[in-house]
């Protein structure tokens, strides 16, 4: 049970070291965690009894239950390129550590100062991360019917030229029959030393396991499912499928290594984990053999070993021996700092040298040199086509997932640098043709780097550094130019065949003591920035390649010569591993038995081993199956991997057919839809705050097509048909600049020609609402209006009511500004001008329902008072072209008239106060104020006597008036209060008017003629207080000479004395009141006459106006003047003032002067001011 607690501790990942650091020994610091191991349960150590002879095969020997704990019979030990597969088992570790491979290879890499034979290793750097794999010289190489001519060809020519006959045959490898014999003795031993476990204890095992490792089920995510490399993509060799007992996470000193291996540990009561070794005590074991059992135990965290040792196969004794006293065992002596040193040297020279992401290296070691090979660069050279490297497409596919799983990883966003270099350099391996899905998918990751998923179009919250590519590339451990020239510099072919070399005694110094550790080159690349616009378009070209790609998959003769000559390689590969014996069949092999007594075991070995009968034969088949489906349910049951963090970091190897390869081909079609489509809205919101409207509107456009093409996102498409509203309106505002507009929606890019003509390929319905070009406003109007409609239909729910009410305002007023152009046209066509006003008409009323949908006031009252302003333009329009006295106000005219009254008044009802929306209640009071003053002015000159009498028009115009004059609004102060006053001054002057004319004509009703010159009297005053306010000196000498009018009209109308001059004297007084006005414009003259050049034709033409006024007051003035110098003839004192002062006014020299007309009334007015008081 202790033992089970030890191995469990080890498989959860605790960082263990084998010896305290403070031990006299000082050993090397080494921790082991273990990522993934096959091994159910640890085998119980059973020690043998002395004697026992191992050349009888136990009973469990090559048995089911027995692998369960790791034990594996494998003649010759050949994992492959297994580096490839570990990497794409854990992609997370790749970068992260410094090494993957073999324990193996491993070991003979540390095993250099010690061995003179050959080490032979193909290497690759993925990343910060080296892949070191075992390379067969002889299989590969000097096989008659291999495939790499070419590293044939330079291996011969460069390589065995330097080598000796005796050195060239150290390639073969020990196959012999004695090789055989003690790998199977030793397999014999190890089945040997297995207890049998109590079933209690296995239940309680697998009740801890069950307690201790939780199966961790995977956590969905939001990132979409992207193709998987194909089996035989995936690794150089995918006949090869050794699978380790355990891959594990090796720190040896400072390097950190994954590494796959197949040591059994055993444990037991005392000695809960060991390590079994079998030695024959006829051989002194050897120095190479001690730092192999030194270094299995290291990297498997087993802090003891124990030695059987035999003589012929018989037991003989048993020693256990401590692993960190295994470099002092006599005759096998070793320094694990030298080990250490070796490591840390020959990571660092490769890690210099091999600085080429992608590339292919040789590490070929050959007396006391090492030496590594650029098998690229030499591949380059030689022949343009690089899958002549059989490294080249799986190396790419590695890259392809490394960057996958670090992009899906919760660190994908900090390493954007990273993942854009190991995709860009997949892609300058991989030829499109051959390889569309992964080639398609990685172009749609980049293009996701530089616009993620999850970006906000309105606010991306990218980068704003400028991202220069160029310089980037340069950084970067290789680029695409450098895969098509072999590597980052100039190479020939001769600087290829030069290796990079180290002596063997220098990699025994420390790099410590003599300073020439060696840091490694690799950089790490610079990140993912830049502005919106830069990455914007660095995505939109990764979707156009990747669309381009999808052509390739529809290619099924390509498919299937591909699984063709998968198949034809796994065979051939299959024809280089050594043949096995089957349980039940004896080997078709001929032999002479070295012995009587192995003779005798052959013999009864074939006895036992007879062929069964065909019932047996098929039972056992049977069995077969089930066992492969047990394995097959073993590796995808998730408790099989008992260290395993995170089930889906295993790898899928998958098979796609014909039928796969058209669904990847649709769903990565519709990923670059969607990016394409996220990156065209944010380009479209960037350019809109840029006010760039035109290409804003094209890029709607593009993702219009684009959502056509892939299938109906209603929600999606309403937003866009709002933006694309948006943009037209924002055009039409922008009017003066639409010729930039134009250039910017007709010139494409040749990136967004190739993304559409794509998509035309797809588009089911050709849209109609977006126009080719810019023709005017009213068009694009239109097509806003049209836009927000389709918007609304697709998604009711939308807020575009109030968009859609201000499109219907803005082309009601355009059509209304038409026809009020055409309405000052001389040659008026009145259907034209109906046309224009329905129209007008229509899309002011659709604004109204739109903004009543909403309930927006403040608009709505706007609609309504253009509403109104359409119908005054139209009572216009009816109205006669001369007006004459029988001209009334009357039929179309009025109708138009009370229906713009109406719609002002529904505007003031809908703001209620002007609280409420100060700005817009003036406005709308003003219309509606003017609309009352100018229908009351039709209504005065205009009556309609035919059809009533005068005094209901009278009362009817009186009404209107009184109606205008409610609206103005003369005691808030604003801008607009002058023009209230004036419009004040202007209705009472009429009234005024009014009443003057009704008391002039009515003679019969004393009792109402007094009533109308008391109201005109208060009119004229009204009007006479506000002029003189607003100092408009023409509108008030207008008044003052209707008020002087009606006195001398009342003068003349009565017959007594004193009444007449009393008349007199207040039309004088009408006179005298005008001083302060004459005096204003006096002033004004003077300063005119100062700066003559300021004068303007309409000041000219209004002093000429103010001047007959003068001419008439003076005229007034004498005419009152003589008829009072008359009446008083009889009072001398004040005939004789009256008649001083009207000679006075027949003395004025210069009449033809108005400043000299104007100085001498003001004069005689003062005069007669101060004398008369």
């Amino acid at each position: 049970m202790e033992g089970e607690q030890t191995l469990r501790t080890e498989q959860m990942g605790e960082n263990l070291n084998y010896a305290s650091p403070d031990s006299p020994r000082k050993p090397v610091k080494s921790t082991a965690v273990v990522k993934y191991s096959a091994v159910q349960s640890i085998a119980n150590f059973a020690q043998l009894q002395c004697n026992t002879d191992l050349n009888l095969p136990p009973s469990n020997w090559l048995s089911n239950s027995a692998e369960s704990y790791g034990l594996q019979y494998v003649p010759f030990h050949s994992s492959g390129f297994s580096s490839f597969r570990m990497a794409h088992m854990f992609p997370d570790c790749v970068g992260e550590v410094d090494v993957v491979s073999d324990a193996e290879n491993i070991k003979k890499l540390l095993k250099i100062p010690y061995s003179k034979g050959p080490v032979s290793m193909m290497v690759h750097r993925i990343q910060n991360t080296l892949l070191i794999d075992e390379f067969d010289i002889h299989k590969h190489l000097f096989r008659t019917d291999t495939d790499w001519e070419w590293l044939r060809k330079f291996v011969f020519d460069h390589v065995l030229k330097s080598l000796s006959d005796k050195d060239k045959g150290i390639f073969h490898k020990n196959n012999s029959r004695y090789a055989l014999q003690q790998k199977s003795l030793v397999s014999k031993f190890l089945y040997h030393s297995i207890a049998v476990a109590e079933p209690k204890n296995s239940v309680n095992e697998s009740q801890n396991n069950s307690d201790e490792a939780p199966v961790s089920m995977p956590v969905a995510t939001s990132w979409p499912p992207l193709p998987e490399p194909r089996l035989e993509e995936n690794l150089p060799d995918p006949a090869s499928n050794h699978k380790f007992a355990r891959n594990v996470v090796w720190t040896f000193e400072d390097i950190q290594m994954l590494i796959g291996t197949d040591m059994p540990i055993f444990g037991g009561a005392t000695h809960p984990c060991i390590s079994l070794r079998l030695r024959d005590m006829a051989k002194p074991i050897s120095v190479l053999t001690g730092i192999d059992y030194w270094l299995d135990n290291l990297m498997c965290n087993v802090p003891e070993l124990v030695m059987c040792y035999h003589l012929d196969g018989i037991v003989q004794k048993y020693e256990l021996i401590k692993t960190e006293d295994l470099p002092h065992m006599e005759n096998s002596k070793f320094s694990p700092k030298v080990i250490r040193d070796v490591a840390q040297n020959i990571l660092s020279f490769l890690k210099s040298n091999a600085t080429k992401a992608g590339h292919t290296y040789w590490l070929f070691k050959d007396d006391d040199i090492v030496k590594l090979y650029d098998l690229t660069s030499l591949c380059t050279e030689v022949t343009d086509d690089k899958e002549q490297n059989p490294f080249t497409v799986p190396v790419a596919m590695l890259l392809y997932r490394v960057a996958r799983n670090m992009k899906h990883s919760p660190d994908g966003r900090r390493q954007q640098g990273t993942i854009r270099m190991l995709l860009k350099n997949c892609l300058a391996l991989l030829a499109k043709e051959k390889y569309p899905q992964i080639v398609t998918s990685a172009h749609y990751m980049l293009a996701d780097l530089y616009v993620p998923s999850d970006t906000d179009p309105a606010a991306p919250c990218l980068d704003s550094q400028v991202d220069d590519e160029v310089v980037e590339d340069d950084k970067q451990s290789v680029g695409e130019e450098a895969f098509k020239t072999g590597a980052v510099k100039t190479w020939n072919l001769h600087e290829c065949y030069i290796p990079l070399s180290v002596a063997v005694k220098s990699l025994c110094i420390s790099s410590r003591e003599e300073g020439t550790h060696q840091e490694s080159k690799f950089n790490s690349p610079p990140p993912v920035c830049g502005g919106v616009e830069e990455r914007c378009k660095m995505a939109v070209e990764h979707v156009a390649a990747g669309l381009e790609c999808l052509q390739y998959f529809d290619v099924s003769d390509h498919n299937d010569c591909r699984q063709d000559s998968a198949q034809n390689q796994m065979k051939e590969e299959k024809l280089e591993v050594p043949k096995m014996a089957h349980p039940y069949q004896a080997i078709p092999m001929p032999y002479s038995p070295l012995s009587q007594q192995q003779d005798t075991e052959q013999t009864s070995s074939s006895t036992g081993n007879k062929k069964p009968t065909s019932k047996k034969k098929k039972k056992k088949a049977k069995e077969e199956v089930v066992e492969e489906e047990e394995e097959e349910k073993e590796i995808s049951n998730p408790k099989a991997l008992l260290c395993k963090s995170r089930i889906e970091t295993m790898p899928i190897w998958q098979q796609p057919g014909q039928a796969d390869s058209i669904s990847w081909n649709v769903h990565l079609k519709t990923l670059l839809y969607e990016k394409a489509s996220l990156v065209y809205v944010t380009l479209a919101e960037s350019d809109y705050v840029a006010e760039n409207y035109g290409r804003a509107l094209q890029y709607v456009v593009h993702v219009l097509h684009i959502l056509s093409a892939s299938g109906n996102y209603s929600g999606l498409r309403s937003y866009l048909l709002s933006r694309a509203g948006d943009f037209c309106f924002m055009i039409v505002q922008d009017w003066k600049r639409i010729e930039v507009h134009k250039e910017n929606y007709t010139i494409i890019s040749t990136v967004d020609q190739d993304i559409m003509l794509q998509v035309e390929k797809d588009v089911l319905v050709e849209m109609e609402l977006l126009p080719e070009t810019f023709d005017s406003m009213e068009q694009m109007l239109q097509t806003s209006c049209r836009c927000y409609e389709r918007a609304l239909t697709l998604n009711p729910k939308s807020d575009l009511q109030r968009r859609l009410g201000n499109i219907h305002n803005e082309l009601g007023v355009l059509y209304m500004n038409q026809a009020a152009a055409r309405y000052q046209e001389e040659n008026k066509e009145e259907h034209v001008f109906q046309l224009l006003f329905t129209k007008s008409l229509h899309h002011l009323e659709a604004g109204v329902k739109a903004f009543e949908a909403v309930r927006d006031e403040a608009n709505l009252a706007l609609l309504h008072s253009n509403t109104g302003r359409l119908m005054r333009m139209c009572a216009h329009f009816h109205s006669p072209d001369t007006r004459s006295q029988n001209s009334e106000l009357g039929g179309q005219e009025r109708h138009f008239y009370n229906k713009a009254l109406s719609s002002y008044q529904k505007a003031v009802q809908v703001l209620g106060d002007r609280r409420n929306n100060p700005t817009i209640w003036d406005t709308v009071i003003w219309e509606l104020s003017t609309t009352l003053y100018t229908m009351a002015t039709l209504l005065q000159d205009y009556p309609a006597l035919s059809s009533k009498s005068q005094e209901e028009v009278e009362r009817e115009v009186v009404e209107v008036f009184m109606k205008a004059l409610k609206y103005c609004d003369l005691e808030t102060p604003g801008p607009r209060q002058p023009i209230y006053q004036f419009r004040a001054a202007s209705i009472h002057h009429r009234l005024g008017s009014l009443y003057h004319k009704s008391y002039r004509t009515l003679s019969s009703d004393e009792t109402r003629r007094k009533n109308m010159l008391m109201l005109a009297r208060l009119h004229y005053e009204k009007s006479v207080c506000l002029l003189q306010q607003l100092e408009h000196p023409s509108e008030f000498l207008r008044v003052q000479m209707e008020r002087v009018a009606l006195a001398e009209y009342q003068a003349q109308s009565i017959c007594d004395w004193w009444s007449n001059v009393k008349a007199f004297q207040a039309a004088l007084e009408h006179v005298i009141q005008a001083r302060p006005i004459l005096k204003l414009m006096l002033e004004r003259a003077q300063a005119v006459r100062v700066s003559p050049n300021n004068e303007k034709e309409d000041s000219k033409d209004e002093e000429a106006e103010e001047l007959s006024l003068v001419k008439l007051l003076e005229q007034r003035l004498q005419f009152l003047l003589r008829n009072l110098t008359k009446l008083c003839l009889n009072k001398k004192e004040l005939g004789n003032t009256y008649k001083n002062f009207y000679s006075m006014t027949l003395q004025n020299g210069n009449k033809d002067s108005p400043q000299a007309i104007l100085k001498h009334l003001l004069n005689l007015i003062s005069a007669m001011d101060s004398a008369l008081r």
